[in-house]
């Protein structure tokens, strides 16, 4: 997985480009096509200028979610976003807690957060916020909630 930020329209397009051409080599031995999506910030007003341009140490985890809320009660399910967002970016360990937003359907987020280790995931995790997040958006979403976890390659 690569994740990559672009500060305009034509710099996203550049990398548009530029991911096309790594990827050509590579098409012979993938068993499906690439999967591109371009997202936006969702909340980025909130996120606390400390945590806008933190570097992770090497031992950090990052971990994605992807949410899909249905459109029943997506009002809902984007406050729940942010209230989860919030409590994340105030809990021991985080280093950075953003929400994405697919631009072709808005309906789509994902949630990329860094935490100093595993441990400090796993305790936010348990925690009564993520556990009434979870409790709050099951019945509207559109997909399987799941965390994924990965570790940083430097």
């Amino acid at each position: 997985m690569v994740l990559e930020a672009a500060e305009n329209p034509d710099e996203l397009m550049r990398a548009e480009s530029d991911s096309r051409g790594l990827l050509e080599p590579l098409e012979a031995m993938l068993i499906a096509p690439a999967d591109r999506r371009s997202h936006e910030d969702f909340d980025l007003d909130s996120l606390p200028a400390a945590k806008q341009d933190v570097r992770e140490p090497s031992a950090s985890v990052c971990v994605l979610a992807h949410v899909d809320i249905g459109p029943p009660d997506r009002l809902g399910g984007e406050a729940a976003l942010r209230q989860l967002a919030d409590a994340a970016r105030h809990a021991p360990g985080n280093l950075r807690f953003e929400i994405w937003q697919q631009t072709d359907r808005t309906n789509h987020f994902n949630l990329v957060a860094v935490w100093s280790s595993r441990a400090s995931f796993d305790s936010f995790a348990a925690s009564a916020p993520a556990r009434e997040f979870r409790k709050t958006v099951a019945r509207l979403l559109g997909s399987l909630y799941d965390d994924r976890i990965y570790h940083r390659v430097d």
